[in-house]
């Protein structure tokens, strides 16, 4: 995903993601600070249904504000240990 630098939005539901590791590209693209990923959809695939899946994503990809179709907050993931802020 690095060669995506205007990557804002990524929707990839309800296709066979199965762990967080099948998206670690996602990962190394915004520790390498080569994406700025704001959504990303990853409902009906079987990652979505990880404990706290959406509290790692925020983690690796700080520069998320929706997860799915929940709008997250900049320190509520990690205030509530992982719970999604609702607007």
């Amino acid at each position: 995903f690095a060669h995506l630098p205007a990557l804002e939005e990524l929707w990839i539901s309800g296709n066979q993601i199965t762990t967080l590791d099948d998206i670690i590209p996602l990962k190394e693209a915004a520790e390498a600070g080569t994406q700025s990923l704001e959504t990303v959809y990853l409902e009906y695939n079987p990652v979505a249904s990880e404990f706290e899946y959406r509290k790692r994503l925020k983690e690796w990809i700080p520069s998320l504000s929706q997860i799915d179709a929940t709008m997250i907050g900049a320190s509520s993931v990690f205030a509530n240990a992982g719970a999604i802020a609702r607007p």
